[in-house]
């Protein structure tokens, strides 16, 4: 089964909300929620590398929802916890 974002938006000033919403929901469909739910505290029986690829999947996934007016505040961020 491929997997689509489509329904995503974009970040804008005035939709946070609806954005993060969406934005939960296409990280769970596309198993990179485990980030969020962790809050930047790696699984003991996950070894680092894995953890860091994880957590930058899940993290490049939210920027490239993010409107190119808003990128510059998470643009140095690679936590997806912390954007």
């Amino acid at each position: 089964m491929e997997k689509k974002d489509s329904g995503v938006i974009k970040l804008a000033s005035s939709n946070y909300f609806l954005w993060k919403t969406m934005m939960e929901d296409h990280l769970y469909y596309n198993d990179l929620a485990l980030s969020l739910e962790c809050k930047e505290i790696k699984l003991d029986e996950m070894d680092e590398v894995k953890w860091n690829e994880l957590n930058r999947k899940a993290t490049t996934n939210v920027r490239k929802w993010v409107s190119s007016k808003s990128i510059n505040h998470i643009s140095q961020k690679h936590d997806c916890y912390t954007i």
